[in-house]
């Protein structure tokens, strides 16, 4: 009685352990995968965060532009 009790346990262990052990390899290798793409891109972004050249115009920002239309609109 218990070999047929331990035989009807393990008949669906058996495929039930194997799909756990498939899907945590799996989790593992994208992980993995994960990893190695963050680290690449932060590679890239390492090598592009450069200075700007000391040559280049710098850019106009704030409300200059539109502080002189509306001046020059008022009589």
């Amino acid at each position: 009685m218990v070999v047929s009790d331990l035989t009807l346990l393990l008949i669906p262990a058996a495929p039930a352990l194997a799909f756990l052990l498939w899907v945590i390899w799996a989790l593992e290798k994208q992980i993995w995968r994960d990893r190695r793409y963050s680290k690449a891109i932060a590679r890239a972004k390492a090598g592009s965060d450069r200075p700007a050249p000391t040559n280049a115009a710098p850019e106009q920002r704030g409300s200059g532009t539109s502080a002189h239309l509306n001046s020059a609109r008022q009589p």
